[in-house]
């Protein structure tokens, strides 16, 4: 059946840094709904058994790898949210990894939230929903082929990020560039035969330097980057809190002071905001995140750091 949409036409914009491909003008709110919710996304190619294997073994050791990168052991059971999660592949897998991992799934639309036998909890409804924040921290937030439909991706990557436990891992999968495509070059015939060229509902193609940048926007390091996916037509991406790996290393503990710094001014922000903005509370999760983080450095007993990090602390804990 076909989308009754505000519009028919839409331009492949390069954002002013080089690195970013947008659709402008963005869908509205009700073209949105009308996509996402109105209308079923789910047949039967998705359940087809050789394609559900081939996604499965993917994010399974999409996950191993997170472990391995955070050094949990499997008999540890991890808590996963998976955002936009349609039939929630990280979640299965997840509870493939440990049947004792909790695994919490959160959709706008119905549509899955019955067929996920591996999902511990389904949540519809949108990112700001308490719900999600009843079993926080997680281990892992999987936004898996999520990001290109966002309009805003700062404002749902950072209620994710407030979702995030100290060492857990932001795992981003979204469509990256037809094969052969050049920024500098275009050649929209590639374009319109993209597997992922899917008007208007992907309407941001992000590249390492864009993903980089949004990480910093958001506080955090782009900690992985793979565009490899998908035979190069998708990437992958891991964002986590900037983490200390030895804190006798002089160049490395400013890292400590690093998140200090960004606990302060994300306090800071907070505390300008007009009382009840729906940012707030996103704000203040990142800053205690940060905050944490940061404060272990003192902790450390390494003179290198711990003999200027407490007027960084002093800064963060005052606002």
């Amino acid at each position: 059946m076909a989308i009754s949409l505000s519009r028919s036409h839409y331009t492949l914009t390069r954002c002013g840094c080089g690195q970013l491909l947008y659709l402008s003008p963005a869908p509205t709110p009700a073209d949105l709904h009308a996509m996402y919710v109105d209308q079923n996304q789910f047949g039967d190619e998705y359940t087809d058994p050789e394609r559900v294997r081939r996604i499965v073994a993917y994010m399974s050791e999409s996950l191993a790898r997170i472990a391995v990168a955070r050094s949990w052991p499997i008999e540890r059971p991890l808590r996963v949210l998976e955002v936009g999660a349609g039939l929630a592949w990280m979640c299965r897998a997840a509870k493939l990894r440990n049947v004792a991992s909790i695994t919490v799934a959160q959709d706008v639309s119905p549509e899955a939230a019955t067929r996920c036998a591996w999902v511990d909890h389904y949540v519809q409804g949108d990112i700001e929903d308490a719900r999600l924040r009843l079993h926080a921290p997680y281990d892992v937030v999987s936004l898996t082929h999520v990001i290109e439909h966002l309009v805003d991706p700062v404002a749902v990557l950072r209620r994710c990020l407030s979702l995030l436990g100290r060492d857990g891992v932001a795992f981003i999968t979204a469509p990256f560039r037809p094969q052969g495509w050049r920024d500098d070059a275009p050649d929209l015939e590639r374009w319109r035969a993209y597997s992922y060229n899917h008007v208007p509902a992907h309407i941001q193609y992000f590249s390492q330097g864009s993903m980089r940048r949004l990480a910093d926007a958001l506080g955090v390091k782009l900690v992985a980057w793979s565009d490899r996916h998908d035979a190069g037509e998708a990437f992958e991406a891991w964002l986590a809190p900037a983490t200390v790996a030895d804190r006798s290393d002089p160049q490395i503990v400013h890292l400590d002071g690093l998140n200090l710094s960004r606990a302060w001014c994300l306090r800071g922000i907070a505390a300008a905001l007009p009382h009840g903005h729906r940012a707030r509370a996103a704000l203040d999760a990142a800053a205690v995140r940060h905050l944490d983080a940061g404060l272990a450095g003192l902790d450390s007993g390494d003179y290198v750091g711990a003999h200027w990090l407490a007027t960084f602390a002093a800064l963060a804990l005052s606002t």
